[in-house]
């Protein structure tokens, strides 16, 4: 069983469909009135298979429902998610329980005739990528191919469930696809493999010289797995690319290994670009070199890079509090949001507010005779005051040459309770863990925000052990 999903009953054929935890309860209730009917004798063949049909189309709905629902909200703990997933597997474990028939013909309907269905793609997927037999890891290729040349949603979607699923012979049926003559479909192959860890050296060294920017962005995440002589020139020529994407993957790379020739091409684009291509601003930041302080500075100055603010954050360098406080006094509120969040990463004062959040737009109130009411959540504090008084009253505790994370020394410990316990969002968990990585010079142990909750549990605990041991480099 693959690693992602750890700890949970997948494709475990239940006796009876409506034993599944979480099935919807109208199933239940439709399953009950016939739970004790012989479908053999009292009904015909047809009307049996319709009912349960209908059943297993019921829960590919809900499996497609609660792929967004694996997402945490920005009000949501990461670890929320786990009870959607446990319904998810359930409702895996209720279709395969209508036996292989009903399977078969939900197999043939993972595409929408008339419009793209990435949630529907995902849930067919997962599906059958549960089930160990040849025919239907065929079957998953088969959609993953047709989905990657259909629509760029469908295709993060097939890539999303073919990353996840338990099936052992994914490599076995995918590693053909690298020589696929459709990039979408090379590139997509590549991730998966990667992702599963099942991404050989030889793969990537046939990859390197492809005309495909979506082939090289995945090569530039992985060169770290290549030992040749010819890695350094790859990785340069990756990082002059004139795809955003490819050099922003080859970025990963140029920090966790603090690479003088990423940082050089970073500056690069901070001056010519503002920092804006490839987020290049916010991964010189990452490198916390103190000698950057100034370049964050000037791009912060006017308030309106987004990506220099959000920088700053991740720089922490407290002398960078005062001037992000000041982008507060007149900022528009997309700007005042990201300065917010960056304030409250460098000094972990959380200070908050308060916002009401509705699933509708406000223009279209007229269309209920009675709104629904709105979520009330909390957001970082976007008051300037508020900010000021908080600044004048701590000040002095700041050292100026102490990186700072939530009001922390900034080192492995603070990062590893962000991830814990700060942080939901996916880019930002991928980007604490780079932080980590970089702190290493061995092979750290996986992390990865796609896994399910339980697997990112273990991973933790695997990088507080690293911890304890002292294998992280602490910042001097």
């Amino acid at each position: 069983m693959y690693r992602a999903m750890q700890g949970f009953p997948i494709a475990i054929m239940l006796t009876s469909a409506w034993q599944a935890q979480g099935l919807n309860s109208d199933l239940v209730e439709r399953w009950d009135a016939h739970k004790d009917d012989d479908f053999g004798q009292l009904y015909p063949s047809t009307k049996r298979k319709t009912f349960l049909l209908d059943l297993a189309w019921d829960c590919v709905e809900t499996i497609a429902t609660l792929r967004s629902h694996r997402i945490p909200e920005p009000q949501e703990a990461w670890q929320d998610v786990s009870r959607s997933e446990k319904r998810l597997l359930s409702q895996i474990d209720a279709i395969l329980s209508c036996g292989r028939e009903i399977v078969l013909s939900i197999s043939e309907m993972a595409f929408d005739p008339d419009l793209s269905d990435p949630d529907r793609v995902y849930a067919i997927l997962m599906v059958i990528g549960c089930v160990d037999e040849e025919i239907w890891i065929r079957k998953a290729v088969d959609i993953l191919q047709r989905a990657a040349l259909n629509s760029p949603e469908e295709r993060l979607a097939a890539i999303e469930s073919m990353c996840l699923i338990p099936h052992p012979r994914v490599r076995e049926f995918l590693a053909p696809l690298l020589d696929h003559h459709e990039s979408n479909v090379r590139a997509a192959a590549l991730e998966i493999l990667a992702y599963r860890g099942q991404l050989g050296d030889k793969d990537v060294m046939r990859a390197i010289n492809d005309s495909s920017p979506q082939v090289l962005t995945q090569v530039a995440a992985n060169l770290d797995r290549l030992e040749t002589s010819g890695v350094g020139e790859a990785h340069e020529r990756l990082l002059t690319h004139s795809d955003e994407q490819v050099v922003r993957s080859a970025f990963y790379l140029g920090v966790w290994q603090s690479s003088p020739r990423a940082k050089h091409r970073m500056y690069e684009l901070c001056m010519a670009e503002r920092g804006s291509f490839a987020e290049a601003i916010v991964f010189l930041a990452l490198l916390g070199d103190e000698r950057d302080l100034a370049i964050i500075r000037s791009l912060i100055v006017g308030g309106t890079n987004r990506l220099a603010l959000r920088a700053a954050g991740y720089f922490g360098h407290p002398d960078l509090i005062p001037l992000l406080t000041d982008v507060l006094r007149n900022a528009e509120e997309e700007i005042a949001n990201e300065t917010a969040v960056a304030l409250n990463r460098i000094t972990g004062a959380n200070l908050t507010k308060t916002v009401e959040k509705f699933d509708y737009e406000p223009g279209d109130q007229e269309f209920f005779d009675q709104p629904p009411p709105g979520q009330v959540v909390l957001l970082p504090s976007t008051d300037y005051v508020a900010w000021s008084n908080w600044y004048t009253d701590n000040k002095v505790t700041f050292e100026s040459n102490t990186r700072l994370r939530r009001g922390k020394q900034f080192g492995s410990s603070i990062l590893l309770e962000e991830l814990e316990i700060w942080i939901s969002d996916r880019a930002d968990r991928a980007i604490t863990y780079l932080e980590l990585r970089k702190m290493t010079q061995e092979g750290c142990p996986r992390f990865h925000p796609l896994d399910f909750v339980a697997v990112q549990e273990a991973s933790l605990r695997e990088l507080k052990r690293w911890e304890k041991e002292g294998r992280f480099r602490q910042l001097e």
